[in-house]
């Protein structure tokens, strides 16, 4: 018997087979892509949640610190808008002053009676804006633009009521 070979038969099997890898192959290509384009914006968000939760949780828990009468204050330390925060060491006055410098949150400690330069402060975090504004004797606006020009509205009330304390 004469055995026919059919040639064609194995081309459409290899080409098959080869579609089929390329298809794969364009898939997984495009899984990455849209995986890493996913990652990227993840990354993003997180980064932007961080600058903005860490700026506000930081001045907060800065202002609890000092949640006492007369502790707390809005002001302008060389012209720049401020938060004052004021403390008495072994009988020494200090005043902690948070404030926006060259594109940072600051923070300077000093002696009350000692007049400072903004350069002096510790560099917090980048800010692009601060600004502070007293609602009423308990009440605080805050408002900072972080880095990545995001608002963050912020209102800070303190715990200890006025009344009480002088009482």
């Amino acid at each position: 018997m004469k055995q026919y070979r059919n040639d064609s038969h194995h081309v459409v099997d290899i080409l098959f087979v080869l579609a089929l890898l390329c298809v794969f192959a364009v898939s997984a290509m495009i899984l990455i892509i849209l995986g890493a384009n996913i990652y990227k914006v993840t990354v993003s968000h997180m980064n932007d949640n961080f600058s903005s939760r860490t700026s506000y949780a930081y001045i907060v828990q800065k202002i609890r610190q000092h949640d006492a009468e007369d502790s707390v204050s809005s002001g302008s330390f060389n012209g720049r808008p401020s938060i004052i925060l004021k403390d008495n060491i072994d009988g020494t006055d200090y005043d902690t002053y948070l404030y926006e410098s060259d594109g940072y949150l600051c923070e300077l400690l000093t002696r009350a009676d000692q007049k400072m330069n903004t350069d002096a402060g510790t560099r917090i975090m980048p800010v692009t804006g601060f600004r502070i504004d007293r609602i009423n004797d308990n009440l605080y606006h805050i408002m900072i633009k972080t880095d990545n020009s995001h608002n963050v509205d912020l209102y800070v009330s303190s715990r200890c009521d006025r009344k009480e304390a002088s009482e």
